[in-house]
């Protein structure tokens, strides 16, 4: 049997999307498919075009992520690349931890 979302719940389901959760996130939250959430954003924008309104592009997934948070990722980024480079040429280096 084939559950029938609300308008409401449809547009909550969006909004938890464009708030910056990502669509399995927003599926997991209100018990639907990633199909369902990526359907209701693509007809809240049509919607959004027939009606001259611009459309929000979806936030990055690193867009509530600290300073911090990102200089550390690439930090341990450039070690994962110095390592494969490293090992590509053959020199002896410890493994990532």
């Amino acid at each position: 049997m084939v559950k029938r979302i609300n308008e409401k719940t449809r547009k909550k389901v969006v909004d938890a999307f464009y708030s910056g959760l990502s669509k399995n996130k927003v599926a997991k939250k209100f018990g639907i498919s990633p199909t369902s959430v990526a359907r209701f954003i693509k007809e809240a924008e049509s919607h959004q075009v027939e009606q001259g309104v611009p459309t929000e592009k979806a936030p990055s997934p690193e867009a509530h992520k600290t300073v911090t948070e990102i200089e550390k990722r690439v930090r341990e980024l450039e070690e994962k690349i110095s390592y494969l480079e490293s090992k590509k040429k053959g020199i002896g280096v410890e493994p990532l931890t």
